[in-house]
C-alpha cells in the first residue's frame, strides 16, 4: 500500500511542479519512507519519466514514446481501464519547418465487456506539403440499439445489442496552394451485430429493422472518395489559432461491398481557433454528414460519442443526415494542467424536408487536460445531454487522447 501511495505522490508531483523545484521534495519523501538503493532508483526514474514526458525529443530520437494509464467511466460502457501510448517523430530530422508526425495506440476494457483497440496517426513531410492520416480500430461493443430516427432514439426502450466492428480509414492530401489541399480517401467497415433479445418472447427493434430493410446483420463496406481541405492551424493535434475546413465525398459501389447496393456519403467540417487571453483558446466546430438513400444500418450518421455531442450514447440518435455544432473554451491553468467547458447542439433527420428544430439536442460539459506529450493532451470529459423519454439524463465520462476537435 505504501508503494502505491508513493507512486501516486511521485506521479502527481511530476505533473504539478518544474523539475528543479521537485527534486528536494522527492528526495525528502523517499527518505521519510526509508526508501533507498534500487527502490529509490526505480521511483526516481518513474518520477523523471512523467516529469519529462512532454519534452519534444523528436529531433534526436527516431521515435519519442510515452505511455499513460486511464481509468474511465461512461453511462454506455460503465467502469473501464484504458491505456494510451503516444509518439512523436520526424521523417526528416533536419527539417525544422515541418510539424512533427504523431502516432497513438489506445486501448480500453470495461466491466460490461466493451473492448477497444485503436491505432491512429498523422504523417507530415516536405514542409507540411503532404499529409497522410490513418485510423484503424477493433471494437467489441455489447451496447444498445434504439432504432432509426429521433423519435425512436427519444422514446424507445433500448434493446441489448452486441456489435463486433473493424474500422479502417485513411486519407492522403497534397498542397496545391497556401494552406489548401486536395486528396483522396478510403474507408473500410465490417460490422457483425446481433440482438440479445429472445425473439420468441420479446420484440426486437433490430430484427424488425433488418426485416423491413432487407439488410443482413453482417455487413462489409468499402468506399473511396475525394476531399478538399483548407488548414491554417498552427498545430494539427491541438490548435490555438487558425481555420480548418474540410469537405469529403465518398462512394460505396455495390461491387466493393456485400450489400448488393450502391450509396454515397458526404461530410463537411469547419473549425475555428483563436487565443482570447493568456492561456485561453476559444474553439468552434461545425460538422455535418449526409448519406444517400441506400445507406446501410452500420453507416447511418450517429450523434454522440467521444468528440461531438459528448454526453450522448453514440448511435442512440441515428439517421441518414446529421448536423452538429459546438463551442469550447480551453484554459491552461498551471504548468501542464488545463480545463475546458463546452456547449453544443445537434440534430438527426431523414431528409432536408423532414428537418425539425424541435428535435435539436443539447450537449454541455466540463473537462480536464494534462499535457502528456508536447502539445498533445490526455483529456477527461464529463458531458451532459437532455432527459429523454425514459426520464433519465444522458451523461458520459470520457477518457481519450488529443482534443475533441
Amino acid at each position: 500500500m505504501v508503494g502505491v501511495i508513493l507512486l501516486a505522490c511521485l506521479w502527481f508531483g511530476a505533473l504539478t511542479r518544474p523539475a528543479a523545484a521537485q527534486t528536494p521534495e522527492i528526495d525528502r519523501s523517499l527518505d521519510s519512507l526509508g526508501v533507498t538503493g534500487k527502490d529509490r532508483s526505480f521511483f526516481r526514474k518513474l518520477y523523471d519519466y512523467f516529469n519529462e514526458s512532454n519534452v519534444d525529443r523528436s529531433f534526436d530520437r527516431k521515435m519519442d514514446w510515452s505511455i499513460a494509464p486511464g481509468p474511465n467511466y461512461s453511462s454506455d460502457t460503465k467502469l473501464g481501464l484504458g491505456f494510451l501510448i503516444a509518439g512523436l517523430y520526424r521523417l526528416d530530422q533536419a527539417d525544422t519547418v515541418t510539424a512533427p508526425s504523431t502516432v497513438s495506440i489506445q486501448g480500453n476494457v470495461t466491466t460490461t465487456g466493451f473492448f477497444l483497440l485503436r491505432v491512429g496517426g498523422e504523417n507530415e513531410w516536405r514542409h507540411n506539403k503532404y499529409r497522410l492520416n490513418y485510423n484503424a480500430a477493433f471494437v467489441y461493443f455489447p451496447g444498445s440499439f434504439w432504432g432509426i430516427g429521433y423519435d425512436q432514439g427519444y422514446y424507445n426502450t433500448p434493446e441489448a445489442f452486441k456489435n463486433t466492428m473493424f474500422l479502417l480509414r485513411s486519407s492522403f492530401r497534397s498542397q496545391f496552394a497556401r494552406n489548401t489541399y486536395w486528396g483522396v480517401n478510403m474507408s473500410m467497415n465490417y460490422s457483425a451485430a446481433k440482438s440479445s433479445s429472445k425473439y420468441d418472447t420479446h420484440s426486437s427493434v433490430f430484427r424488425d429493422y433488418l426485416t423491413a430493410s432487407g439488410e443482413p446483420s453482417r455487413i462489409f463496406n468499402m468506399g473511396v472518395g475525394v476531399l478538399l481541405q483548407y488548414d491554417s492551424r498552427d498545430f494539427v493535434s491541438n490548435a490555438s489559432r487558425g481555420i480548418y475546413a474540410n469537405v469529403e465525398f465518398k462512394v460505396f459501389p455495390s461491387w466493393l461491398s456485400n450489400t448488393s447496393k450502391s450509396f454515397s456519403q458526404i461530410n463537411y467540417t469547419f473549425d475555428w481557433y483563436k487565443r482570447v487571453w493568456r492561456g485561453g483558446v476559444l474553439a468552434y466546430d461545425l460538422y455535418g454528414e449526409s448519406n444517400s438513400r441506400n445507406v446501410c444500418w452500420n453507416l447511418y450518421a450517429k450523434l454522440g460519442g467521444m468528440n461531438r455531442m459528448r454526453g450522448y450514447y453514440e448511435g442512440r440518435f441515428r439517421d441518414k443526415h446529421m448536423v452538429e455544432t459546438q463551442v469550447e473554451l480551453r484554459q491552461k491553468v498551471y504548468n501542464r494542467h488545463g480545463v475546458v467547458v463546452w456547449t453544443g447542439v445537434g440534430n438527426v433527420f431523414p431528409s432536408a424536408k423532414a428537418f425539425k428544430w424541435s428535435h435539436t439536442l443539447v450537449s454541455y460539459g466540463v473537462g480536464y487536460r494534462w499535457e502528456f506529450k508536447n502539445r498533445i493532451n490526455v483529456r477527461l470529459d464529463y458531458g451532459f445531454g437532455i432527459k429523454t423519454g425514459d426520464g433519465k439524463r444522458n451523461t458520459a465520462f470520457l477518457f481519450s487522447a488529443g482534443e475533441s476537435f
